[in-house]
Formats: structure tokens, sequence, C-alpha cells
């Protein structure tokens, strides 16, 4: 995200710290999962954190678009793109981190679906409407 960006401004700074500093954190419970498997001392922490890192991509994409910092013109419907395709990873992280409060396992194959399927579903929707502009 970042190298399309034309030009920062101090709260773009910000966020874009406090990502790269949430980003140092994954290896912890990446390592909690391969130790402990499908635990939920492991599981919970490991979804929490890319809630945040996805929360934290919408908010500098938004931030970015709302002080007109592209580079280029931002497509309306790549904008929309951008952002839903965030905000459906939240849901289905956020889906798996309730499932994990009861079923570790189940929430994992949760988020292994997520990252396949959401991809796809992100590409075709993109192919229908990312280059709309209004």
């Amino acid at each position: 995200i970042v190298n399309l960006l034309r030009f920062f401004e101090p709260l773009l700074i910000a966020l874009n710290v406090l990502l790269l500093a949430v980003v140092v954190l994954v290896p912890f419970p990446a390592a909690l999962i391969g130790n402990a498997h499908f635990a939920q001392a492991a599981v919970l922490p490991f979804i929490g954190l890319f809630i945040v890192v996805n929360i934290l991509c919408v908010a500098l994409i938004v931030r970015a678009n709302n002080v007109d910092a592209w580079r280029w013109m931002l497509p309306l419907g790549t904008f929309y793109w951008l952002i839903f395709s965030y905000l459906g990873g939240v849901a289905v992280l956020v889906f798996a981190f309730i499932l994990a409060l009861w079923f570790p396992f189940a929430s994992m194959m949760v988020v292994l679906v997520g990252t396949i399927v959401g991809p796809v579903t992100s590409a075709i929707w993109y192919r229908r409407y990312g280059e709309i502009d209004a």
C-alpha cells in the first residue's frame, strides 16, 4: 500500500508505523501455534493479531483516500474492492475468534478456508466491479 502513495502526512505515518509494529509481533503467536497445535491459548492471539492487522490496513487505505495521497486517481470500484476485501477478512477472523473460544481446531479450519476462498472471491468481485469509476 505504502509504495502507491505520492506523499505522507502525520496520520498516515502513524498508521503505517503502528501497522509495522503489529506485523513485527506475528512470529510470536505463530510460534505458539507451532508449539501447542490448536490450543485455545495459541489460537486466540494468532487470530486476534490478524484482526488488528486487517483493521489497520483498512484505516491506512481509508486515510490515504481521504487525503488524496495516492500516486494516481484511485477508481471508486477499486477503493471499495480494497475496503470490502479487508473487511471480509475481518468478518471471517472475528467469526473464527469467537468459534475459537469453544472449538480452536474448527476456528483454524475457518481461517484456512478463509485464506483460500477470500482471495478467489475478491478477484472475482474485482473483475466484475473493480474498474468502476465515479
